[in-house]
């Protein structure tokens, strides 16, 4: 592998990360605005229920993330 072919690699896996923490990032902010509004007794049930399941869709993407991560 040639110094430019392997400047290409380490600059494609420097953005992916990038790319890979601004996805957490956003995940982190999705799941705390749903805890806040199932922890919230004013909203609606279905708002609630709704949060839930938004909260349980964050962690499956957590999970994706993890896995993703754990085979690099």
């Amino acid at each position: 592998m040639t110094e430019i072919e392997e400047a290409q690699m380490k600059a494609a896996e420097f953005t992916n990360g990038l790319a890979c923490l601004y996805h957490i990032q956003q995940l982190l902010a999705a799941g705390e605005e749903a805890k806040g509004s199932i922890r919230d007794r004013t909203l609606p049930e279905p708002v609630r229920k709704q949060a839930i399941r938004d909260l349980r869709h964050v962690n499956q993407q957590f999970n994706v993330v993890a896995a993703a991560r754990a085979v690099l």
